[in-house]
């Protein structure tokens, strides 16, 4: 069992999550090329269940590690998972979090001054670009099929750039984490 103060690797965590991620674009990418049938959408989406469970697990544990060193930090590891399933604060509560997260880490690692900005700014962006293209397919919208293609279509080239936008921040954000749990580097002895 963990402790709130000890910091948890992400090694394995990350690779899962950078997979499924991997998975899901080029699951994007076949619907781009081929068109959306039966058998595609519905690996779309056990491919979106299962990087999103990953996505989430990734977050919560970056929020860990990020309270180890910040206790005092208003995001936990809990509700950075919570706040994506409550309705209307959802649109805005992950990207804080996230966003603290990532300063705090960026202070941890002696680097201040990155603070994810374009990165975090365009994978939220894209997150509510998609959220509302699926909300209007499943809303009824585009009821013909060119609309319905059209849509579809969207919504695979926003997951595909979402994919590779939040690779780069899981990315970024592990590597600002393992440099901030390094141990610090021997000294030598003065002869």
């Amino acid at each position: 069992m963990s402790h709130a103060n000890e910091h948890l690797d992400s090694t394995t965590l990350r690779r899962v999550t950078l997979c499924l991620l991997g998975a899901q674009a080029l699951a994007a990418v076949v619907a781009l090329g081929y068109g959306h049938t039966n058998v595609i959408g519905e690996i779309q989406l056990l491919l979106f269940i299962a990087c999103g469970t990953a996505v989430l697990m990734w977050i919560q544990r970056a929020c860990h590690n990020a309270r180890v060193k910040a206790p005092e930090m208003r995001a936990t590891p809990g509700w950075v998972v919570g706040w994506y399933f409550v309705p209307l604060a959802n649109l805005w509560m992950p990207i804080l979090n996230l966003r603290e997260i990532w300063k705090n880490t960026a202070q941890q690692a002696g680097r201040p001054d990155d603070r994810g900005g374009l990165l975090l700014t365009g994978w939220w962006l894209l997150w509510l670009t998609r959220g509302a293209a699926a909300s209007a397919q499943y809303n009824g919208f585009g009821t013909f099929d060119a609309d319905t293609q059209r849509l579809n279509a969207s919504l695979d080239w926003v997951m595909l750039l979402l994919c590779v936008v939040f690779a780069f921040i899981v990315l970024r954000l592990t590597e600002l984490q393992r440099r901030a749990f390094e141990p610090p580097a021997a000294v030598p002895a003065s002869a």
